[in-house]
């Protein structure tokens, strides 16, 4: 029975600086839990340790707006040769599909709806913005990245300005 106890214990997180109070009763018929009292100590966090995990916090928030900001940047509409393009991650994805499985000309939709049509050159002048828009985009958010990682105060966190 103690085995089983233990095991539950771990089982339930319930050791280590948690403390579990029991007894056991046999009644000549079995094993019973007698008496049943579950402690939490409570928790001392010194100022170091209150320090790190606000630190890690602020590197946690800066990092979504990092990610956030890199697709919004990564996403936006792109001007090639006059024409404004849309290019989320959709338009993307079928442009180099269309790409890839069409002769030329080929006709694509720009932002304001209006219809383009593209010989060879022209369309790969257009994949070649949206890879270096990627790459771009990739490139600094791995350089922010860096930044923010190595920052050991929160206010070196809170300085960073991510613009793309």
């Amino acid at each position: 029975m103690e085995y089983l106890i233990q095991q539950f214990l771990a089982q339930n997180n319930l050791t280590g600086i948690n403390g579990v109070n029991y007894s056991l009763r046999d009644d000549g018929e079995g094993v019973y839990i007698d008496k049943w009292d579950y402690e939490i100590s409570k928790p001392v966090f010194n100022q170091s340790q209150i320090d790190g995990a606000s630190l890690q916090e602020a590197k946690t928030s800066k990092l979504a707006q990092l990610e956030s900001l890199r697709k919004a940047f990564q996403y936006a509409n792109l001007e090639v040769n006059g024409h404004n393009y849309i290019n989320t991650e959709t338009a993307q994805n079928k442009f180099f599909n269309k790409l890839a499985n069409t002769t030329f000309p080929m006709d694509w939709r720009l932002a304001n709806l209006s219809w383009v049509i593209l010989d060879q050159q022209e369309a790969l002048e257009v994949r070649d913005a949206i890879v270096a828009r990627e790459t771009l985009a990739y490139q600094t958010e791995s350089d922010y990245f860096t930044e923010i990682n190595d920052c050991t105060t929160l206010e070196e966190v809170n300085a960073i300005n991510i613009e793309f």
